[in-house]
């Protein structure tokens, strides 16, 4: 028999599976989607293919056939993993998201989680750093509603159990799943208020083997970096800042000269440390091989792989046998087997594992931040191949830790980590007992382990001096080297260990059955353990609970479900330590009555809503609920004429009997339609959330001692509430020419209710009825411009203004009418550092053999606040100065109508100095609109592949973070929040990749 397949497009399919039913007869169809069996007219033809329902076709008389897939995603089979089990998508009455591992593969990133933003709504995830093994974006559900900084992450189940996703290889993943509602996160009771993400990673099918290799080669650079003055431009605003403070000016009429002219790169340096020292791009690579196959008995995936990421500090390798340049590797093995021993009993083993090998500097220093805190004028950084450590003579004060010496000093550290995850489970139907019903059981066992080695040397540093010391003589701008350090051996610093591990069980009752007249019953009856050890001398954590679910469909038209979870930990008191979490959901397909008129205008109308309560139990305290504990201190009692100190107990912290997690109590309305023959998808979401019983600290009296006397107590409340909107539309243009649009935006905002916070003199310095996270600070309202507004009797006089103002300082709104500005003045500014917005949009097609995809992603309602050497010039008077420095305040700036945006320049600015108090002034809008990635390639299907043994070959190229719009100076929005400038700067990457199925 003889065959076609073909996919919904008309596009011939390569290397789909075709096997004789109950045999291990078979082959794979060609570049053309043909294929060849021999068949007996009795045999039924099993077509499978990844990504489309498989297909049972009766061979009868037939010689020919040709077979039309059909996406295995679509209508009503599509199955997606939820709380401990699966579902049909069309029977799920929450608010869930899905991402298929085919998209996050679209994202050359080595964190699986930093591939979300964008591609799922109501997912916020925040990325502030770009350093190898250290870029793991923070991710918020629907934002944040609790504001104990320890309970705001989501819950990662992996394979049913909890466990990190980042150090996942992409392609082991076949979904991601984000749980949002409480129908779908009650049955996690205590540990899913904050939302839950479920990865799933491949298993087998039925099918011949099928071998995929990758290999990805990128680049990656800085999305940005702060652009520093020129020595000459350096020297001249120092001496204008000089004037200014009254002081006599630090650079000369020889230095400028000198500078200006760069005649004298020795004593007269002009470098751009960002420059010389941080490469332009460094080397990324991702490889990866994997098997999918299987009969009707034994399906198998098996998956190798390995990523590789390098630092991008250009001298960090400079000294032999001392490594500071960032470095990450990762080995990723995995093994899914599942194995049907007969009609009633099936088992299932995943094995995971993954090792890294990172490198560091010493004392994880910030080489960025060291680099903003030196200048371009001080030291040339190195002549020839010597680094120079100090100057003799240099125009300005030499920082006592060049950047070079900062990143060498203290060696570097690696550190080695290994994890082994398997799990066992099991399946056994009792059908023989009442058909629908199952019982299953799994067992999981995590193990971690890490090892760190910290190694040092001393490297060879030189002092620079004049040949001559006198200024007259033509040896004065000689440089003569002398040595400050010789080169030593690497030394042995220190070694250390980690390990921990856990325990995981469960067992459960499943049913489902459909009853005559499309009634369908589904039910699980669920209990869980859980012990963690974390290797130190500590009691093991422990979970134990129980989950019900019971749903009901009728004709996928009604539907309702309960969800239950009853679960505590060992960390709250005895008689305390469980809670109940209910949850219910219903669900109405209006397209589905009788009545409703059948047409290709709105094919699909499914109404949905869900209310129940979750628990977070995440804290920074364990046995908190223990009656007192004390601490050693000295110089605890006084005694004697020179009241010398004792050393003694001192009451710690009293218990806090009544501990307990936080209770979410949420609500979910949710739409969902389709139109034009379901080419056309919309979905919106509204939901609400009272967090209750959130830890904070009470407001005690003054006079009952110190605050951390009483341990604090479930007193806080907090609200958010929000939308989302998601829309996706596929079509084509004629028979080869796919493409599709997706658009989504979310909104959720959050407000303190109740933190007991201490009484406030204005009611703008509360934080309660405020957004959680949002700053406090002045208003900035302009410069002073003239000594008329200066000597002005009716200018409030500001707290920190010294000796007085001059033109150019900062004008602040009196805000009580007080006439004094002081902290009293601060009010809400500007928005917290997690976005309340996050939208995306996203187009992509094929066409033969080409196919693209492009993704918008942005965020709005977000601020941030850079300060210090990252916006500030000459930070401790000598340390580096910003371009924005140009737009400060002179009068004849001022005069000429020039822009201005900092106000006139002073030496050593900090914040307890009137111009650099928090303030609007230095806030900025951390909105932006990013083209966060995008991918074209190009698949060869030609007959002269197949024969070398290859069915597809395709090659592309993808980038991550590649412009980003917005108004944030210098930095990337991500990373600025609330910082310095100083750390690793987030990475945009150009990746080129392969890949081949054999």
């Amino acid at each position: 028999m003889a065959g076609t397949i073909l996919d919904p497009a008309g596009n011939p399919v390569v290397g789909a599976s075709v096997i004789v039913k109950g045999t291990t007869k078979g082959t794979t169809s060609d570049g053309k989607g043909r294929f060849e069996i021999p068949v007996s007219g009795k045999d039924i033809l099993y077509v499978a293919f990844i990504g489309f329902e498989s297909q049972e076709i009766p061979v009868g008389g037939k010689t020919e056939v040709t077979i039309r897939l059909k996406e295995a995603t679509t209508m009503i089979d599509e199955v997606v993993a939820i709380g401990y089990g699966s579902q049909k998508k069309i029977s799920v009455t929450g608010a869930l998201g899905t991402v298929k591992g085919s998209e996050v593969l679209k994202s050359p990133v080595s964190a699986v989680g930093n591939a979300l933003m964008g591609r799922i709504p109501g997912v916020m995830s925040v990325q502030r750093s770009g350093e190898p093994g250290k870029d793991v974006a923070d991710i918020y559900i629907r934002g944040t509603a609790t504001f104990n900084s320890a309970n705001t992450k989501p819950l990662v189940i992996v394979d049913g159990i909890e466990r990190s996703m980042n150090e996942i290889d992409p392609n082991e993943i076949e979904t991601i799943n984000v749980l949002k509602d409480a129908s779908s996160t009650a049955v996690y009771g205590v540990r899913g208020a904050n939302g839950v993400i479920i990865v799933t990673t491949k298993t087998g099918q039925v099918g011949k083997p099928q071998v995929n290799f990758s290999a990805n080669v990128a680049l990656q650079n800085p999305t940005g970096l702060p652009e520093l003055l020129d020595g000459y431009e350096y020297a001249m605003l120092h001496n204008e800042a000089s004037e200014n403070d009254n002081r006599q000016p630090t650079f000369d009429e020889v230095a400028l000269k000198h500078l200006k002219l760069g005649d004298d790169p020795y004593f007269y340096p002009n470098v751009d440390r960002l420059d010389m020292l941080l490469r332009r791009a460094s080397p990324q690579q991702q490889y990866n091989v994997n098997v999918r196959g299987g009969t009707q008995r034994v399906r198998y995936f098996v998956s190798l792989g390995m990523l590789d990421q390098q630092g991008m500090y250009k001298y960090g390798n400079s000294f032999s046998g001392l490594k500071t340049n960032p470095k990450y590797t990762r080995y990723n093995i995995r093994a899914n087997v599942d194995l049907d021993w007969t009609k009633y009993f099936s088992t299932s083993v995943k094995l995971g594992t993954s090792m890294t090998d990172a490198n560091y500097a010493g004392n994880n220093n910030d080489f960025v931040g060291t680099i903003l805190s030196a200048n371009p004028v001080s030291s040339p950084v190195m002549i020839g191949n010597k680094f120079i450590y100090q100057v003799d003579g240099a125009p300005i004060g030499q920082v006592s830790s060049p950047p070079m010496y900062v990143l060498t000093k203290d060696g570097y550290q690696n550190h080695f980590t290994s994890s082994l995850n398997v799990d066992i489970s099991a399946v056994y139907k009792l059908d023989r007992l009442t058909k629908g019903l199952s019982v299953r059981g799994k067992v999981a066992y995590d193990n971690y382990y890490k090892h760190s080695v910290k190694k040092s040397k001393q490297i060879p540093l030189y002092n620079l001096n004049r040949l001559s010391t006198d200024p007259a003589s033509p040896d004065y701008t000689t440089p003569v080297l002398t040595p400050h350090s010789y080169e030593g051996p690497v030394k042995f610093v220190s070694e250390g260990y980690g390990h921990n591990r856990k325990f995981y069980a469960e067992a459960a009752l499943d049913y489902n059955r459909t009853f005559n007249g499309g009634h369908t019953v589904t039910a699980l009856l669920l209990g869980n353990l859980q012990r963690y050890y974390n290797g130190a001398n500590e009691l093991p954590y422990n979970y134990l609970g129980l989950v019900g679910r019971v749903t009901y469909n009728y004709s996928n038209r009604y539907m309702l479900e309960f969800n239950i979870g009853y679960n505590g930990s060992e960390n709250f008191a005895k008689g305390k330590r469980f809670g109940v979490f209910p949850a219910v959901s219903a669900g109405y397909v209006l397209t589905e009555e009788p009545f409703f008129p059948k047409n290709e205008v709105l094919t699909f109308l499914k109404l949905r809503g869900s209310y129940g309560l979750v628990g977070n139990d995440k804290s920074s305290y364990r046995f908190l609920y223990q009656p007192s504990s004390y601490s050693a201190q000295s110089n605890v009692y006084f005694f004697g004429e020179n009241h010398a100190g004792v050393g003694g107990y001192t009451e710690k912290s009293l218990g806090n009997q009544d501990v307990t997690w936080e209770t979410a109590a949420k609500m979910n309305l949710g739409i969902d339609l389709r139109f034009f023959n379901d080419a056309l998808s919309v979905s919106g979401d509204y939901f609400t959330e009272k967090r209750d019983d959130i830890l904070w600290s009470l407001n005690i009296p003054v006079t009952f001692g110190q605050p951390s006397l009483v341990a604090p107590y479930n007193i806080g409340q907090a609200e958010n509430r929000g939308f989302e909107l998601s829309a996706t539309f596929n079509g084509h243009i004629g028979k080869r020419f796919t493409y599709w649009l997706n658009a989504n935006y979310s909104f959720a905002r959050n407000k303190v209710v109740y933190k007991d916070e201490i009484p406030k003199p204005y009611p703008g310095l509360t934080e309660t009825g405020c957004r959680i996270g949002q700053p406090k600070g002045l208003i900035f309202e302009g410069f002073y411009n003239t000594w008329d507004e200066i000597n002005d009797p009716n200018r409030p006089i500001s707290e920190w203004e010294g000796a007085g103002l001059q033109p150019g300082d900062a004008k602040y709104r009196d805000v009580n009418g007080d006439h004094v500005i002081n902290s009293n003045d601060r009010v809400s500014i500007g928005f917290p550092n997690v976005p309340e917005k996050v939208y995306a949009f996203s187009f992509g097609g094929s066409w033969k053999g080409l196919d693209f995809s492009v993704l918008f992603q942005g965020a709005a309602n977000v601020s941030t606040y850079v300060m210090n050497e990252g916006m500030w010039s000459f930070v401790g008077d000598s340390k580096s100065g910003t371009t924005i420095t140009r737009n400060r305040w002179t009068k004849e700036r001022y005069e000429a109508g020039e822009p201005i945006s900092y106000p006139r320049l002073q030496l050593n600015p900090n914040s307890a100095m009137h111009n650099y108090v928090y303030s609007t002034l230095w806030q900025q809008d951390a909105s932006y609109l990013r083209l966060k990635n995008v991918e074209i390639g190009y698949t060869f299907t030609m007959p002269g592949l197949k024969k070398a043994g290859i069915q597809k070959l395709r090659v592309y190229a993808s980038g991550q973070n590649l412009v980003t719009w917005t108004d944030v100076i210098y930095y990337d929005p991500e990373k600025a929040a609330n910082g310095t400038g100083a750390g690793y700067p987030l990475m945009r990457v150009f990746n080129l990749g392969v890949s081949l199925q054999f």
